[in-house]
This record gives C-alpha cells, structure tokens and sequence, in this order.
C-alpha cells in the first residue's frame, strides 16, 4: 500500500507532466491574432474589389451606351445614303 508520502510524490510527478504538456501547448492565441488579421485584410481587399467592380459597371454602362449611338448613327448614314 503507498503511504501518504508516495501518493504525494505521484501526484507532483503528474502535475508536473500536466504543466510540461501544457508548455508544448501552442500558443492559440498568436495564431486567432493573425488569422484576426488576415481577415481584416481579406475584407479591405473585397471592398476595394466591390468598388472595382462598380467602376468597371460603370464604364460598361457608358461604352454601352455610346456604342449604341455609334451603331443608330452609323444606320442613319446608311439609310440616307
């Protein structure tokens, strides 16, 4: 049977384990942080992409619509030709 002093000794043993498990442990809260940012520069990045997005509609809209006056003006050239 283990005396009190064995029992005492087991047990500083696994908290001992316990604290070197825990110092192998990886630091979760340095790797949340970056990935925090990361994301934070995802985002900046989708919004300058949105806004990319509505400036290329834009120019579309515009060429669209000179392209299409182009093509009502070439047609009365010919017909009145």
């Amino acid at each position: 049977m283990d005396t009190d002093h064995d029992l005492l000794l087991k047990l500083v043993g696994q908290v001992d384990h316990i604290i070197h498990v825990l110092n192998d442990m990886p630091d979760y809260g340095k790797r949340i942080r970056e990935l925090e940012a990361s994301d934070r520069v995802n985002e900046e990045q989708i919004a300058t992409n949105c806004k990319e997005v509505e400036k290329l509609r834009s120019a579309n809209t515009a060429w669209s619509v000179l392209n299409s006056i182009a093509a009502v003006m070439a047609g009365l050239i010919g017909w009145i030709r």
